[in-house]
């Protein structure tokens, strides 16, 4: 999620509870699985060449209440049983579940737009934004180093063979860094791999790394670069160097950002499909959602042609539920075991509102259809802010 120097966001806590559905479905006796599935319409679905806004954008001046048209019938419920939304507050929540003591732990990536890079870590959801204990410094880039300093922002963190790659945006140049833990502690030490450079050995431009770690052995960067959707091959074992030209995958004349993926089981025939989750619109209006784009594994993912995009958004403001602006996250693994999704939202449709309003974390459960691919969803609410 791209910062702007004029607009400054000063953030609270969230606090509620919720373990029902948002809205009530046409069948409200089935809440997951294949009940849920046979509830909901077949969505539309778009192939490369096709894919446009979701929303009407005004531009980055726009007051930002110029709302996407809400209707929740026939979205998958909003479920986040065990969890009190709002986490927190806080924005380009990039989460990584691991095991430790043989339990769930969860992480969470967190800047200062300096020169620091941080870890939240804890075994339950509720308390990872509450508890500042729970966030550990993972990096510090020093200003010997980067005289010009980094401005560090829109932290990525995953698993990268039997270590962890932490990557993150560095608003002073445009450019995005690269760290990868020493061991298998992702609390651990790190050492620092540099700017990511393109083929050619210059630095790519563009913020809200994220990488693909790949069943066919590969591992791909994307990322925005602003009106773009980016992604390139790196270097195996060298992830800090790409090895490809770039693709542009979403290049639609819109600001897209924040991409983040996962892989869903695809029950029709028995293959995987890679669901890249972006954000759309700005980041700071109420219009701002959730879009996808989609491709089965077993096609190259940096050939656009491949990829498909599901026409409306998956995750959308819903004033009846307080949630605008809903975007700019991740997917990982929630404590049932299965997806679950994190985003930043606003609880006002005015936005940010020059910088009288906060973003706060919220997480529910990911639920696909059976391709693989993540459903529209009602977004969760949080019922008390504080």
């Amino acid at each position: 999620m791209v910062q702007f120097a004029q607009i400054v966001l000063a953030f609270g806590c969230a606090v509620s509870t919720h373990h029902a559905w948002a809205r009530p479905l046409a069948s409200s006796s089935a809440t997951k699985g294949a009940g849920v599935l046979g509830s909901l319409p077949l969505f539309k679905d778009v192939p490369w060449g096709q894919f446009g806004p979701a929303a009407k954008q005004a531009g980055a001046g726009a007051a930002g209440s110029d709302n996407i048209t809400e209707d929740a019938s026939g979205l998958a419920p909003a479920l986040a049983p065990g969890v009190q939304n709002s986490l927190g507050e806080g924005f380009d929540p990039q989460f990584l579940t691991v095991t430790r003591n043989g339990k769930p732990f969860y992480l969470v990536t967190d800047v200062d737009f300096g020169l620091n890079v941080f870890l939240r870590a804890s075994y339950d959801l509720n308390d990872i934004y509450r508890d500042e204990s729970k966030k550990h410094t993972i990096h510090h880039y020093p200003n010997t180093t980067y005289p010009d300093g980094v401005g560090t922002e829109a932290a990525d963190i995953v698993r990268y063979g039997e270590k962890f790659l932490y990557t993150v945006s560095a608003i002073a140049d445009d450019t995005m860094r690269a760290l990868i833990s020493t061991t298998d502690d992702p609390l651990g030490e790190y050492t620092d791999l540099g700017r990511i450079l393109g083929q050619d050995g210059t630095p790519l431009t563009g913020y809200d790394p994220h990488v693909i770690v790949h069943p066919n052995g590969n591992s791909y960067l994307t990322w925005s670069n602003h009106e773009f959707v980016q992604i390139v091959q790196l270097q195996n074992g060298a992830p800090s160097r790409a090895v490809s030209p770039v693709s542009n995958l979403v290049s639609y004349g819109v600001n897209t950002e924040a991409p983040s993926s996962w892989i869903f089981d695809n029950r029709n025939n028995g293959s995987r499909t890679l669901n890249l989750m972006y954000a759309e619109g700005n980041y700071y209006q109420s219009n701002y959602n959730t879009r996808l784009l989609y491709i089965d594994v077993a096609q190259d993912p940096l050939d656009p042609r491949q990829w498909y995009q599901r026409a409306q958004p998956i995750l959308a403001s819903d004033s009846s539920q307080g949630v605008y602006g809903p975007g700019s996250g991740s997917l990982f693994t929630g404590p049932d075991g299965e997806a679950w999704c994190a985003y930043g939202a606003f609880a006002s449709r005015d936005g940010a509102d020059d910088g009288k309003n906060e973003r706060y974390v919220r997480v529910q459960v990911a639920q696909p259809d059976d391709k693989g691919v993540w459903l529209p969803t009602q977004v969760i609410a949080a019922q008390q802010l504080d």
